[in-house]
């Protein structure tokens, strides 16, 4: 047959049967119109051919995009400006093991995590009973301010103490305190059950919990004052981790971190060191250059 010979209906789609396999590798569209012109001329072929192509299943399976998963909005408690703490998830981390009279003992970390500021508390407790878990907050709040709203998951010891607090707060009958802690009780909020990812601004801060305390204890076992002093430590790193972007360039601003929400600085920084004046140089003649350069050598 002559390639320049319109073929027809019934001869096109056989033609287009017997070259499938030839073009359909080949690439988009441009290419594969080409390959069928080098031999047939169809008429109305880019339209044809597009409708072919669309139809195969190896050029759909590797022309398919990922699919995009739609991200919730953020809760309002996420968003509105707020002092450090004021909203706040809570969660216990652990168990870890301290010495105590030779013996082996389980401890607990109480986590404080604020919502806005992702600024970090933690407090080692020796229990995750409810009374343990009242004194840390205690605790907390004497050190980091009332908060407003906590918000945790559905554990039996921080439900018992949402009635305690409750309790707490109905006791107060002095009219100087009732003014004081007028609209300033806790609301305690708990998320669905079998939903952690709820939790996830406090889940997320649990781990970096643990990955630091896997770093630095490894098998060490320490007494219950040495893990204090640890997890305060892990706090003020965690505390000093950047929020926004480190900048490469020495005259570009510092990176923000929980910490400054807290003291107005990383905790982990050195201070600076000033340079010595000039006088403050000793002066070294040639001589004791050379002899010392002859010691070494």
């Amino acid at each position: 047959m002559d390639p320049w010979i319109l073929p027809s209906k019934d001869r096109y789609c056989e033609l287009l049967v017997q070259h499938n396999h030839e073009f359909i590798m080949h690439s988009g569209l441009r290419d594969t119109l080409v390959q069928i012109r080098s031999r047939h001329w169809i008429l109305r072929g880019r339209q044809i051919v597009k409708s072919i192509l669309s139809k195969c299943s190896v050029c759909k399976r590797f022309k398919a995009k990922p699919a995009q998963q739609d991200t919730a909005p953020l809760p309002r408690d996420r968003l509105t400006e707020s002092p450090p703490f004021e909203v706040t998830g809570v969660d216990f981390a652990g168990p870890l093991y301290v010495k105590s009279d030779r013996v082996q003992c389980k401890a607990y970390v109480a986590l404080s995590t604020c919502a806005v500021t992702r600024a970090v508390h933690l407090e080692l407790v020796s229990s995750q009973s409810t009374e343990s878990f009242l004194l840390a907050l205690k605790r907390f709040v004497s050190r980091r301010g009332l908060c407003r709203v906590i918000y945790s998951d559905n554990a039996k010891t921080f439900k018992r103490a949402n009635q305690n607090l409750s309790e707490l707060w109905e006791a107060i009958k002095d009219p100087q305190l009732l003014e004081y802690f007028s609209g300033k009780g806790i609301t305690w909020h708990f998320i669905v059950e079998r939903t952690a990812w709820w939790g996830g601004f406090w889940e997320r801060i649990v781990r970096s919990v643990k990955t630091c305390l896997r770093k630095v204890l490894g098998r060490a076992s320490l007494t219950f004052e040495e893990m204090s002093t640890l997890i305060s430590e892990v706090e003020a790193t965690l505390n000093s981790r950047p929020l926004t972007f480190v900048h490469n360039e020495l005259d570009e601003p510092q990176p923000l971190t929980p910490a400054h929400f807290l003291v107005g600085e990383r905790l982990t920084s050195l201070r600076p060191k000033p340079f010595p004046a000039d006088h403050d140089h000793p002066t070294v003649s040639k001589e004791d250059m050379t002899k010392r350069w002859r010691y070494r050598n």
